[in-house]
């Protein structure tokens, strides 16, 4: 009936050919998946924000064919603030806990980042604990705009508030955020 992997315990499975099988520990020491949904788009992304959002506006930066949804500001100070759940599921916490490891869990912060307009931007976090990190979304090699991702260590929380403040600092000579939704 399968095998468990190299020596930790598993969960069962259903394999339609091979019926029950127990399913590998994560490849990754520490990689299990989230307690909720670990992708907020469009309303879920919406009704993460809190605190009214101060400078930031939920718009649509492409067109009604190719719609590009998210939060944008321009002005320095603009503060976004997402209410999210960080912690693991319980068994796993209890799997963290029982290893005698206090690992953090990492937040993805979505944004756009461009060759011309962006702006720099500070994560902090409430509730949770996080390093405040900045980043910028102005990159000059090409003449693209992509999606990137800032990484951010925070602690286990059921209510992690993290926050992006718009910088005055820039190094494109302006300061947009604009943090995709992917959806209306």
């Amino acid at each position: 009936h399968g095998g468990g992997g190299s020596g930790g315990s598993g969960q069962a499975a259903w394999h339609p050919a091979h019926g029950p099988v127990m399913l590998q520990r994560p490849i990754f020491d520490g990689n299990y998946e989230a307690e909720q949904e670990v992708c907020l788009v469009a309303d879920t992304l919406r009704s993460a924000a809190v605190d009214a959002h101060q400078g930031f506006v939920w718009k649509n930066e492409g067109s009604d064919r190719k719609p590009k949804w998210g939060f944008t500001a321009s002005a320095p100070g603009s503060v976004l603030t997402l209410q999210v759940s960080t912690k693991l599921t319980a068994g796993n916490t209890a799997q963290q806990q029982v290893a005698g490891r206090d690992a953090p869990v990492f937040f993805s912060l979505g944004y756009l980042f461009s060759y011309e307009n962006m702006g720099q931007a500070e994560v902090t976090c409430k509730g949770c604990s996080c390093t405040p990190t900045r980043f910028d979304g102005h990159r000059n090699a090409t003449r693209t705009s992509q999606l990137g991702m800032h990484q951010v260590p925070v602690t286990e929380s059921p209510d992690c508030r993290i926050s992006v403040t718009v910088l005055s600092s820039t190094s494109s000579g302006d300061h947009k955020k604009l943090w995709p939704g992917h959806g209306p």
